[in-house]
């Protein structure tokens, strides 16, 4: 898991840079991201980077990534641990952030 959680900061600090960003997601990056978040839905920690990795590239205004994001299912995960973790004051208060980055671009709004 430490591992894990390393590789994920390593990510989001390389998918905070928004030219970086396109080519972090069309890599496959959200879909290990994803993974991660779904294989550890029990690790606190772990998902809490992948919310942060997310929130990183949702940054990005760039219509085409946001997309690809949202059709490789970030916006399903954050929604899906949002619930499943409904008392983890650390998971809540990443991930509702995020998800306002997400509706900052029109076009991912009703998706």
């Amino acid at each position: 898991q430490d591992f894990v959680v390393n590789a994920l900061r390593t990510l989001g600090n390389l998918a905070y840079n928004q030219s970086a960003s396109l080519q972090v997601v069309e890599a496959g990056a959200i879909q290990g991201v994803v993974a991660a978040m779904t294989v550890h839905n029990e690790e606190s920690e772990l998902i809490g980077m992948a919310i942060q990795v997310i929130s990183n590239i949702a940054t990005d205004m760039n219509a085409q990534v946001q997309e690809i994001m949202v059709n490789e299912g970030a916006v399903n995960a954050i929604v899906e641990v949002g619930i499943a973790h409904p008392d983890d004051v650390d998971i809540q208060s990443t991930l509702l952030p995020c998800l306002i980055n997400f509706v900052q671009e029109p076009s991912t709004i009703g998706k």
